[in-house]
């Protein structure tokens, strides 16, 4: 009877002692999952248990840090945070953790449009001169166009030399820094969308700010959105870094300022859990923000190009931000059937798009 007490004692304390390791891992910046991986390693691995398995060493050999989030069948699938949010206040990356999302703002703008060209308040075809008739247009640019990133406007990402504290100066910044050709082929800028976020406040009376409110925050009860001005006070601020020369968390010499953040009206200011994005990304079709004809509208899903903040090819969806070393990407089909959401302030090796698609791959294959 002392021999199986004895051998029960040994089991529990070595059983202990793994956990605890574990744990250190976890507190030194791992993802949580270790822990409930080391709980059950004990057992036969299941399908899913390999799953898992494959997802974290993709994500470890890219060097993430952050928070992925995976769906498979519209349900989730896998979640797990890895690393630093700040690795000198030694602050762990979470769930509940938001990240500036970068250029995945844009989805959130053109979604607005298209409510509003629902609501009768505006076409596509409408012309920008109606609501900045100080814009040399020649061609007439259209809201279409600005969407796409076809309307001729460039302009560099520049940092302004002081803080913009009003959409009326983050307008203006913008409209002086741009300038607008007739070669309305494809050009990618922050410029067209800051536009748009204009229009949105020129056509509803209201701020960009109370329409993201009523009618992106509100409907889907998202909890961790936030406008780079309006983070709590309490919360965990992420710090971009970069993995160089075989080693972690290394200075990010991008200049992440407030004063970049509060030029980038509508295009790439706000900060975003990844649970919080695949509400977003419900919300799109399921007619809480959209209809599905609505999506298509906007998305324009058939182009196989870049529409309404998204890129399409053969009935995948890309949605990709990046700020330095934050590196954000939404990957996966149109439906939502499989979808990848990646929120990292270390940018993985290969980028957060290129890492969405070959986990998107992965998770196919099973």
């Amino acid at each position: 009877m002392r021999k199986i007490s004895s051998i029960l004692l040994s089991v529990i304390f070595l059983t202990a002692l793994f956990l605890a390791v574990m744990v250190k891992e976890t507190a030194d910046g791992e993802d949580c999952s270790r822990i409930a991986m080391a709980a059950t390693s004990l057992t036969e691995p299941t399908k899913a248990d390999l799953l898992q398995t494959e997802i974290e060493n993709e994500l470890r050999q890219q060097s993430f840090k952050g928070t992925a989030l995976i769906i498979r069948d519209r349900q989730l699938l896998y979640q797990a945070s890895f690393g630093y949010a700040d690795v000198k206040k030694k602050l762990l990356n979470a769930e509940n953790v938001a990240y500036p999302i970068a250029s995945l703002e844009k989805v959130i703008t053109g979604v607005m449009i298209q409510q509003l060209v629902s609501e009768k308040l505006v076409t596509y075809d409408t012309t920008v001169a109606a609501f900045y008739p100080e814009l040399k247009e020649n061609p007439p640019i259209t809201l279409r166009q600005l969407l796409d990133q076809t309307s001729g406007i460039r302009m560099t990402e520049s940092t302004p030399d002081h803080l913009l504290t009003t959409e009326k100066e983050q307008l203006s910044y913008t409209l002086t820094e741009l300038t607008s050709g007739n070669q309305q082929e494809f050009s990618y800028t922050n410029a067209n969308y800051t536009l748009l976020a204009g229009i949105i406040s020129r056509l509803t009376g209201k701020s960009y700010e109370e329409n993201l409110q009523e009618r992106i925050i509100r409907p889907l009860h998202l909890n961790h959105t936030w406008s780079w001005d309006q983070l709590p006070e309490n919360a965990v601020k992420p710090q971009a870094y970069l993995h160089e020369k075989g080693k972690d968390y290394q200075p990010d010499p991008f200049e992440n300022s407030d004063r970049l953040f509060s030029s980038l009206l509508g295009a790439g200011n706000l900060y975003m859990t990844a649970t919080d994005m695949w509400r977003m990304q419900q919300g799109m079709t399921d007619g809480r923000l959209l209809t599905e004809t609505e999506y298509r509208q906007l998305a324009d899903i058939d182009s196989e190009e870049y529409s309404g903040g998204l890129w399409h090819t053969a009935g995948r969806k890309v949605i990709h931000g990046s700020l330095g070393g934050f590196d954000t990407a939404v990957y996966g089909d149109e439906t939502n059937e499989t979808l990848v959401i990646l929120f990292a302030n270390q940018a993985p090796a290969d980028g957060a798009d290129t890492l969405a698609e070959t986990l998107f791959d992965l998770v196919s294959r099973h």
